[in-house]
C-alpha cells in the first residue's frame, strides 16, 4: 500500500442504537449507504466516535458484517476499529473483525493504562504479529495520555511493514507530519484524526482525514478533500470554512451526541446513545438543527 491508495476523508462511524440500546441494523445500512454514495475513501465502524468502549463482542462483529456487506462492490474502504487497553482484549477483537474481511484494523495506543513507548511497541508487536491484515496506528493523547512518538512509530513500521497508516488526532505538533514522512517513508499513510486542524496537516503534507463531522455532512468533507487535491482554493476556502463550523457545533458537546442529535433529524438513526455518553442538550439540539438549515445544500 502507498499513500496513492488511500488519500481522502475516512469516516469515523457513529453506532446506531435503537431507544431500547440494542443494535440498530438498519439504521447503520441506511448511513453507511449514504456514506457511499457521497464518495468517501472509507469507513472506520468501531472506534471511539463509533462508541467502542460500550460495544460486546456481538456487536462488533454484527457492525464489521453489515459494513462488509453494504461496501462490497464499492471502492470504500473498512478499516475496523478493534482499539482496546488490554492487548489480550484488541486480539480477540482482532479475531472477530478478520471474519469480516475488512481492508484494514485501527489500533488504538491503549488507553488509561499509560504505557511506557516500550510498552506501547510492544502492544503493537502483539497485534501486528498476530495477523496479515494491514494495521492503522491510532494515536489521540488527549483520550491515551500516553502519545505515539515518531521514534516509535518508526521502530513499528521497520518491522512490521503491514503498518501502514497512522491517525494522528492532535493539533499542536504539526510538524510531526515531516518527521513521519521523513523517518517512515513517503508511501506511509498519514491520515488527520482532528477536524479542526485538517487544513494545515494537508498543508505539511497529510494524506487525508479521519472524520468525525463528515457522519453528518460527508458531501462537504469530500468536497472540502477534492478542491484541496485540484488545487480549487475558492472551493477549499469556502468549504473549509463550512467544515470547521460543522466541527464546532458537533463538538459543542462530548462526542458523539450532537452528531446522534443531527443524524435523528435528518431521520437516519435515533439520538440514542449508551451511558456513560449522554444524549444532547435541547441547545445542543438548537444548534445543530440551525447548522443544518444553513448548510441545506450539503445534505
Amino acid at each position: 500500500m502507498t499513500s496513492g491508495d488511500h488519500p481522502g476523508i475516512y469516516t469515523a462511524l457513529v453506532t446506531p442504537f435503537r431507544a431500547c440500546g440494542a443494535l440498530d441494523e438498519d439504521a447503520l445500512r441506511k448511513h453507511l449507504q449514504r456514506q457511499i454514495a457521497a464518495s468517501v475513501r472509507g469507513v472506520v465502524p468501531c472506534g471511539t466516535t463509533g462508541e467502542s468502549p460500550t460495544l460486546a463482542f456481538a456487536d462488533v462483529d454484527r457492525v464489521l458484517q453489515i459494513c462488509r456487506e453494504e461496501t462490497t462492490g464499492t471502492p470504500v474502504k473498512v478499516v475496523a476499529g478493534i482499539g482496546s487497553n488490554s492487548t489480550a482484549r484488541t486480539l480477540e477483537l482482532l479475531n472477530i473483525a478478520e471474519r469480516a474481511r475488512p481492508d484494514a484494523v485501527m489500533v488504538v495506543v491503549p488507553y488509561y493504562s499509560k504505557p511506557s513507548q516500550a510498552g506501547v511497541i510492544a502492544h503493537f508487536d502483539a497485534i501486528a504479529s498476530a495477523t496479515t491484515l494491514p494495521i492503522m496506528a491510532y494515536n489521540v493523547p488527549s483520550r491515551t495520555v500516553t502519545s505515539l512518538e515518531v521514534d516509535s512509530l518508526q521502530a513499528m513500521v521497520a518491522q512490521h511493514p503491514h503498518i501502514y497508516a497512522i491517525k494522528d488526532a492532535q493539533s499542536t505538533n504539526l510538524e510531526r507530519v515531516t518527521h513521519i514522512r521523513q523517518g517512515c517513508g513517503k508511501g506511509f499513510i498519514q491520515l488527520s484524526g482532528d477536524d479542526a486542524s485538517f487544513a494545515g496537516y494537508l498543508g505539511m503534507g497529510g494524506h487525508g482525514l479521519v472524520s468525525v463531522s463528515s457522519n453528518l455532512l460527508p458531501r462537504l468533507a469530500v468536497a472540502m478533500h477534492e478542491a484541496w487535491m485540484q488545487g480549487d482554493w475558492p472551493v477549499f476556502e469556502t468549504t473549509r470554512d463550512l467544515f470547521v463550523g460543522l466541527h464546532t457545533v458537533v463538538f459543542s458537546e462530548p462526542t458523539p451526541a450532537v452528531l446522534k442529535a443531527g443524524l435523528a433529524q435528518l431521520g437516519i438513526m435515533t439520538p440514542s446513545v449508551r451511558l456513560p455518553s449522554v444524549e444532547a442538550t435541547p441547545s445542543g439540539e438548537q444548534r445543530i438543527a440551525s447548522l443544518l438549515r444553513d448548510l441545506a445544500e450539503w445534505i
